[in-house]
Formats: C-alpha cells, structure tokens, sequence
C-alpha cells in the first residue's frame, strides 16, 4: 500500500513541478527586461526605490523557486536511494530559506508601495504568501534538523549525523515539496499580476517623462 501511496506522490509531484517550472520560468522572462530598463540610467529616473526593489524580489523569488524546481525533479527521477538522501539534505536547505525569505521579500513589497498596499493584487499577493504558514509551522523543526546537522553545518559527530540522514521519511518529503509548491504557484500568479501593473505605472510615467522633455 505505502509502495502505491509513494507511486501516486510521485505522478502528482511531476504534475505539480512541470506547472511550477513554466510559472518561474514565465515570472522570469517576464521580469528580467524590465528590472534591466530600469537600472539603466533612462529607466532609473522614472522609476522609485521600492519599484525596483520589488522588481528584484520578484526576480529573485522566480529564481530561488527555479533552481528548487531543478532540484526536486532530480530527487523524483533518480532510482538510487543514497542519491535521493543527498537530493532530500540539499532541497531541506532551499525549503528552510524560502521560508525565511519569500515571506519577508512579499511583505517588505508590499509594505513600502502605498498604491500596491490597497490594491486587491496586493492583498491576493500577501494572502499567498501566507499559504507557507501552515507548512512552515508543520515541517521547519525536521527541516531545520536536516538542513543544520547533515548539510549546512554537518554535526561533528558522525553518527548522529548517519542517524539523522537514516531518519528523512521519502513520503513526507513528497507530501512537503507538493504543499510548497502549490503555494509558490499561487504566489507567482500573484506576483505576475503586480508585475503588470508595475508595468503599466511604468510605462505611463515613461510616457508623461518623454511628453514633458519634448515640450
């Protein structure tokens, strides 16, 4: 039963990374040109502070989300057990940070952009991104074990370090990317409409600029 249960984990988690990969690539393509006008000398005077630091975060988001993507469907496909503890150790590290920094990148965004904070993107923005929450809350301690004891650090007794890497529940792993990256979908969809609306403010003021130097 556990072998059929761990067979559909991974039909739906395929299902769920090949949705996500096409958002953090889409969020991607979508934001680097606009970041790269706006730090150019022309963009950066129509342009805020906090505009651009919002176009980063999101950037930045994609790319983090991105690069887990790659990961977690190298954890999927591998056969080899060892090779998908190594996987599991490296992808504990990635879920600890975006815990940490897409909650923090979100609010600081939508925080400092008075017209984005009363905006129903905003609000839908930072309701996503409380969707990690609930997961934070139910997986950060083993995650933070993991991460702390067999990856990031590597605790210096060796077999307390094996013990810990004998203890990752492949299933439970399973069960945590999906519920991350549901979440992060969900956040980029977010994200992108921002985006659309950052570009239409900074188009219209790319306009008024050039319509005020021609008179």
């Amino acid at each position: 039963m556990r072998n059929k249960t761990y067979s559909q984990q991974i039909a739906d988690l395929r299902k769920t990374m090949r949705g996500a990969q096409r958002s953090s690539s889409a969020l991607i393509r979508a934001t680097a040109p606009v970041l790269r006008t706006v730090t150019s000398q022309p963009g950066s005077r129509v342009i805020k502070d906090h505009e651009r630091e919002a176009l980063n975060a999101m950037l930045y988001i994609a790319l983090q989300a991105q690069d887990m993507a790659v990961l977690v469907e190298d954890f999927v496909g591998t056969k080899f057990h060892a090779r998908k503890r190594v996987y599991a150790r490296v992808i504990a590290l990635y879920c600890v940070a975006l815990f940490e920094g897409i909650p923090m990148l979100i609010g600081a965004t939508v925080r400092s952009d008075a017209v984005l904070r009363a905006a129903p993107q905003g609000l839908a923005l930072l309701e996503a991104a409380a969707s990690l929450r609930p997961i934070r809350r139910k997986y950060e301690s083993l995650l933070r074990v993991i991460r702390n004891g067999t990856i990031a650090h590597r605790d210096i007794d060796a077999i307390k370090q094996l013990e810990t890497i004998a203890t990752i529940d492949m299933l439970q792993f399973l069960n945590l990317i999906s519920s991350i990256y549901r979440s992060v979908a969900e956040i980029e969809k977010s994200l992108m409409h921002v985006l659309n609306c950052m570009s239409e403010r900074l188009s219209a003021a790319s306009t008024s600029r050039a319509s005020t130097l021609t008179h």
